[in-house]
């Protein structure tokens, strides 16, 4: 371990498009393409859950820890799955500090 890169977003894309970075056909096993809310779901709450913290993680909500990152560009907006390959961090808050700021 580490099998994978430590980026979020790889994994976000390999759930979109189910396949790597650099590769151009349709995707391993199409039927399970995700939407983007069920990636992001997948890599936010999901993440919680595994670790048995989702009362205090997972979501932005009163009372949670805060934290976030803030991408160059809205993966909700975007039209083709590939742009998570080139968005850029700008911003990571833990526990509702700025820790990283481009």
């Amino acid at each position: 371990a580490p099998i994978e890169p430590l980026n979020p977003l790889l994994g976000i894309h390999a759930a979109l498009t189910r396949r790597k970075s650099g590769e151009s056909h349709d995707g391993y096993n199409v039927k399970e393409k995700l939407t983007i809310y069920e990636a992001i779901k997948l890599f936010t709450v999901g993440g919680s859950y595994a670790t048995n913290e989702e009362l205090v993680k997972g979501t932005l909500e009163r009372g949670k820890l805060g934290d976030m990152t803030v991408l160059t560009h809205d993966p909700f907006r975007m039209e083709n799955p590939d742009q998570l390959l080139t968005t850029e961090i700008e911003m990571t808050v833990i526990g509702g500090e700025i820790k990283y700021q481009r």
